[in-house]
């Protein structure tokens, strides 16, 4: 492990590569898609998470397929997500977008 004294000489960006949080913190206040462990799929703002990886997200629309094969969807603003719930997160963007984030994360 290295001293504590070192750790601040590290470049921003050789920390934000080791620093899982500051990896995610990158996400803040951008719009993603999680699926969960039933199947439905949340589309919304991130808004906080913590360091178990429980996330919410705010301005969020639920998609649900119904046994008919139809979707329905509904808002339903503000939810929280927890960790063992998330099948899927992905970031909702164009591929350029997309990429941009993967680059510089």
């Amino acid at each position: 492990a290295r001293p504590r004294e070192n750790a601040s000489a590290l470049a921003p960006a050789a920390m934000a590569a080791d620093d899982p949080v500051a990896r995610v913190r990158k996400l803040l206040y951008r719009r993603l898609r999680v699926v969960l462990a039933d199947g439905r799929t949340l589309l919304g703002d991130l808004q906080a998470f913590d360091k178990q990886g429980n996330l919410i997200l705010g301005a969020t629309r639920e998609t649900v397929s119904t046994s008919s094969g139809r979707k329905e969807e509904r808002t339903i603003g503000i939810v929280l997500i927890p960790r063992d719930q998330q099948k899927a997160v992905e970031l909702e963007g164009t591929l350029e977008e997309k990429l941009q984030f993967a680059v510089s994360m």
